[in-house]
């Protein structure tokens, strides 16, 4: 059985150096996305507590989520 998941994996793994725009995106993309969403996350977030949060709180797991689920399909 691992015999096989390693041979899909280093499948996978030469496909992903022959197009790396797909690390890019499963990468680069949710950083981006993190910064751009962290700072009204965290108005959003003072605004609801009272409290001074940081908007990383709620954009990071979000982000980490979401990608997580998109890199499923890749690896499936």
């Amino acid at each position: 059985m691992t015999r096989v998941s390693f041979t899909i994996a280093r499948h996978d793994l030469a496909l992903l150096k022959t197009d790396p725009a797909v690390g890019v995106v499963l990468v680069l993309v949710p950083l981006l996305l993190m910064g751009f969403t962290e700072q009204t996350f965290g108005i959003v977030l003072t605004a609801d507590n009272g409290t001074t949060t940081s908007g990383a709180q709620q954009s990071v797991p979000g982000m980490a989520v979401m990608f997580a689920f998109y890199i499923t399909t890749f690896v499936g």
